[in-house]
């Protein structure tokens, strides 16, 4: 039981009370003599106390133990850590990797391996890895792809295709900065009090065994910084055998998902495994997560718990596609049928929000604005605002022929957002292997979490939840309203699931 501690007020008070029993005719004001010492008293008690509690909050592992403690044991039991300098402890911010986009100027411009840009957050630092010139001799304009990865790390250098970076210095002919083409991913934060006591106590509760279920986790991800989660699969190819399925921090893109590991990653992992594993085993394999050919659309359609969460215009009545598309700027639209509800908030300048099922663009729909409506009788054309909004076309060129579209408002694209978190957390599927292994996983798009996801969402302002309820039969997987599991054996492996789009209407 955690030691009380005494407020100041209750220690001067003892004090006070103290010297007037033992000094029953003397001053004890709080500018006597005795007043003044009863106070200097009860701040040295108050010290005393806190160092104690401080001592007793540090004795085991806790939600009261400070960081300093908390190092201390994960140094004191092993707790491996990702660091190339230390190698127990926490887990330090890891710099995002992958990015692609074009570096753009004057032909014959030269772009330096190790060339810095900044985010659009000013702060956050990224390089161009590898020494990349625009073909062709000057004059005349060019690009050449580049890749790009995180100098700063942490969860900042996560970007999203369509995001602009700056060149701090750019060579002679550069143009200022590039686009995106492929987003970055795999940043993670320093590893927070809360996540270094979860694996702190899991290391105690499930301590090494020289083979048990929970070894050939901890050994699959200490041998790879990459290496975000480990499943394991025990007897999977039969007894004396050991299957581990590893995956990386990542999310879905729409066609595949960043969540699977490279060969690479798997090969190290493996002779890293190799050496740690019992000779008694006659067979640890490292697996990477099978991934279908397509993955999951996920609609959800809600009702909003108060006005000021409505969607900006009524749906409801039929399906809209887009038919024909122009970049502009401004961008234009055509969309068909025509909506009466659409224009009426159009007119009344409301500037009503759209999502539309982008191909090849995000997962979850960018919300942009409509500024003008044009009627055309079977469809309308409709004038979305300028500049269009970040990450609204994602990796697409543009909105294609048959595109969904659909009305947005305030809360869309957040519980969009949170579904696809949830979606991006499942692990690998456990079919068949729900009673074989000791540690238990997610593995199912279920209906019911989609419901709980949404029904939990809160505005990050007043803390009131955005939903009044979803509607029935609201929340599909793929056109059905049935869970999903991923395939126990989908060429070779456990299937991982990942969404395509997820799409929150009215």
């Amino acid at each position: 039981m955690p030691i009380t501690v005494a407020t100041l007020d209750q220690l001067v008070d003892q004090c006070v009370a103290f010297f007037s029993a033992r000094f029953p005719t003397k001053d004890i004001g709080s500018e006597s003599w005795l007043g003044k010492q009863a106070r200097a008293i009860a701040m040295s008690l108050l010290s005393i106390q806190k160092a104690q509690a401080d001592a007793d909050a540090d004795a085991s592992p806790s939600t009261r133990s400070s960081r300093d403690a908390l190092e201390g044991f994960a140094y004191l039991f092993g707790l491996p850590s990702n660091s190339a300098t230390a190698p127990y402890g926490s887990n330090v911010a890891v710099p995002a990797t992958g990015g692609a986009g074009n570096c753009t100027g004057t032909k014959g411009t030269s772009f330096a391996d190790g060339l810095l840009l900044l985010g659009p957050d000013g702060v956050t630092q990224f390089k161009l890895s590898g020494t990349v010139v625009i073909p062709g001799s000057p004059p005349g304009s060019g690009s050449i792809a580049g890749v790009f990865v995180a100098v700063t790390g942490g969860l900042a250098g996560n970007l999203p295709s369509g995001t602009s970076l700056t060149w701090i210095s750019p060579p002679a002919g550069a143009d200022a900065a590039v686009v995106l083409t492929t987003g970055l991913t795999g940043g993670e934060d320093d590893e927070s009090d809360a996540d270094l006591l979860e694996r702190l106590l899991a290391r105690l509760q499930q301590v090494p065994k020289g083979g048990a279920e929970i070894d050939y986790r901890f050994w699959c991800e200490d041998a790879s910084a990459i290496v975000d989660r480990a499943y394991v699969y025990p007897v999977r190819g039969g007894l004396g055998t050991v299957h581990a399925v590893i995956t990386q921090a990542g999310a879905s893109t729409g066609s595949t998902t960043t969540r699977k590991p490279s060969a690479g990653v798997q090969t190290a992992v493996q002779a890293s495994l190799d050496v740690l594993r019992p000779v008694t085993v006659e067979e640890a394999t490292v697996l990477l997560p099978a991934l279908a050919s397509t993955g999951h659309t996920v609609r959800v359609r809600v009702v909003p718990s108060a006005s000021k969460y409505a969607f900006d215009w009524d749906d409801t009545p039929t399906s809209y596609t887009a038919s024909s598309w122009a970049a502009g700027p401004p961008a234009t639209l055509r969309i068909t049928p025509e909506s009466t509800s659409l224009q009426a908030a159009v007119t009344a300048g409301l500037l009503p929000r759209i999502q539309i099922e982008i191909t090849g663009g995000p997962v979850v729909p960018v919300p942009c604005r409509v500024t003008a409506y044009a009627s055309a009788g079977s469809y309308a054309t409709l004038t979305l605002e300028d500049p269009l909004p970040t990450g609204f076309l994602g990796g697409a060129s543009s909105v294609t022929n048959g595109n969904k579209i659909t009305a947005s408002g305030p809360i869309a694209y957040q519980l969009g957002t949170a579904v696809l978190t949830f979606v991006d957390s499942l692990g690998p599927s456990r079919a068949q292997f729900e009673n074989k292994t000791t540690s238990t996983w997610e593995d199912t798009l279920g209906i019911g979490r989609i419901i709980g996801v949404v029904m939990t969402e809160v505005d990050v302002d007043t803390g009131v939840r955005l939903c009044q309820n979803t509607v029935a039969s609201g929340v599909t997987i793929n056109g059905g309203t049935g869970d999903v599991q991923g395939s126990q054996d989908l060429l070779g492996s456990p299937e991982l699931l990942f969404a395509t789009y997820v799409v929150v209407q009215q």
